[in-house]
């Protein structure tokens, strides 16, 4: 990890994280995955949200909405999380959540799936629309 160039400055990004159980190991794990994905890609951490016990079938946990609000303030310039599921699972909110990064200009990065504002993460992103919503909900 000696190879990140240090004369550059670092990208700032906010981490999400969630559980849906009371485990708190499973907490831990995701903060230290997605800080060592920080210090591989060179970004810095600004703030951390976190929604202990919380299902992904309610999206109006505190922190997310914390989040959420940060964004449209422009406090927060890009978020990672480990995975999709941590933001949500109903695809519909999926793309709602990625609407609000795109109209508030704000990136978004993710420790086990694909940067869907790369040329490649666009194309894959848009073809979720051609999948029946709860195949992939299922799957």
């Amino acid at each position: 990890m000696d190879n990140i160039d240090n004369t550059k400055e670092l990208e700032d990004v906010s981490l999400y994280l969630r559980t849906a159980s009371d485990d708190e190991e499973q907490l831990k794990v995701q903060e230290i995955r997605l800080r060592k994905y920080c210090q591989l890609k060179g970004y810095k951490v600004q703030k951390l949200y976190v929604d202990f016990n919380y299902s992904a079938n309610d999206m109006a946990r505190p922190k997310f909405k914390e989040l959420q609000d940060d964004i449209k303030q422009g406090i927060v310039k890009k978020v990672l999380v480990t995975s999709y599921s941590r933001i949500g699972r109903d695809l519909t909110d999926i793309l709602k959540f990625l609407d609000l990064l795109l109209t508030y200009d704000c990136g978004y990065d993710s420790v086990d799936t694909f940067d869907m504002f790369s040329f490649l993460g666009n194309t894959q992103t848009s073809l979720f629309t051609f999948f029946d919503k709860k195949e992939f909900e299922r799957s």
